[in-house]
């Protein structure tokens, strides 16, 4: 079986793994409130 690790050889991947953590959720939002776009000329 071959294992696909994004933080392999990193001291997260050290730290997860002696936690027994094996999954990471990252959430965010994207907003344009307050943010001009760029504009072209």
């Amino acid at each position: 079986m071959v294992t696909w690790r994004a933080f392999y050889h990193a001291a997260l991947d050290e730290e997860l793994t002696k936690h027994n953590i094996t999954g990471i959720v990252l959430a965010g939002v994207s907003t344009s409130i307050g943010v001009s776009p760029p504009r072209i000329y």
